[in-house]
């Protein structure tokens, strides 16, 4: 799985403790963390490297302030280039 983000504005505070967008490299919240995100520092693109090929997404937000949030195009990819294997994207 690959996330590219188009587009990352969330509540900025130096620790992310209000807003945040929490990404793992595996299929559950015990996996290790690829980063925590907030503000405008956004992840860009994302691709998973463990051998189920998964990331886990956590987004917490606050009623506090209101920003844009996030926007990403998450694809299936082939991490064998494979020109056969079909792909697919997903907006969120």
């Amino acid at each position: 799985i690959k996330a590219s983000f188009l587009s990352f504005y969330l509540e900025q505070v130096s620790d992310c403790r209000y807003d945040k967008l929490t990404i793992y490299d595996g299929l559950t919240t015990s996996s290790p963390i690829i980063g925590a995100y907030c503000g405008t520092n956004s992840p860009q693109e994302v691709q998973a490297t463990n051998s189920d090929g998964a990331l886990t997404f956590v987004f917490h937000s606050d009623e506090g302030v209101v920003e844009n949030g996030w926007k990403a195009i998450i694809e299936s990819v082939d991490p064998t280039n494979n020109p056969t294997m079909p792909t697919k994207q997903i907006r969120v």
